[in-house]
């Protein structure tokens, strides 16, 4: 997706530049949320200390 939001053309360069934001900000978001949501309130989950 970021590949193609760089080739794209749009109306301005500023709206391409939301668009990648949003593509680079959202993996990070969806990256701490998972974090949040499966390693912090599943302890379960992480591997057992020896």
């Amino acid at each position: 997706m970021l590949i193609n939001a760089i080739r794209r053309k749009f109306k301005s360069s500023g709206e391409k530049a939301i668009w990648i934001l949003i593509i680079i900000f959202g993996t990070v978001a969806g990256a701490i949320i998972y974090f949040i949501v499966i390693k912090h309130f599943n302890p379960k989950s992480l591997p057992k200390k020896k």
